[in-house]
């Protein structure tokens, strides 16, 4: 017979914290949870509120981890003696 031991209660504590961590935000369900009620009502069609459902959620993403800028970017670099970006002379 297998020794089966119970977690303990720092274990059954860290399952919960890391449970909720990955939960949506209160305000985050209420938006979901209204988009969804408002495709099973017939209001907006079912692949609209999918569209955005997921297009929203890509975007909060986005906005809390946002990429940090290193510098410029390149196509800025390349007309910045104003030579070959937008406007620019090429020769």
């Amino acid at each position: 017979m297998p020794d089966l031991q119970l977690p303990s209660r720092a274990e059954l504590g860290w399952v919960v914290h890391t449970a909720q961590s990955m939960l949506p935000s209160g305000r985050s369900l209420l938006f979901f949870g209204g988009l969804a009620a408002t495709a099973i009502a017939g209001i907006i069609e079912w692949p609209v509120a999918a569209a955005i459902g997921v297009g929203s959620a890509l975007a909060g993403q986005g906005a809390t981890n946002p990429e940090p800028r290193s510098g410029t970017p390149h196509a800025m670099q390349a007309g910045a003696g104003g030579t070959n970006g937008p406007g620019g002379t090429s020769g």
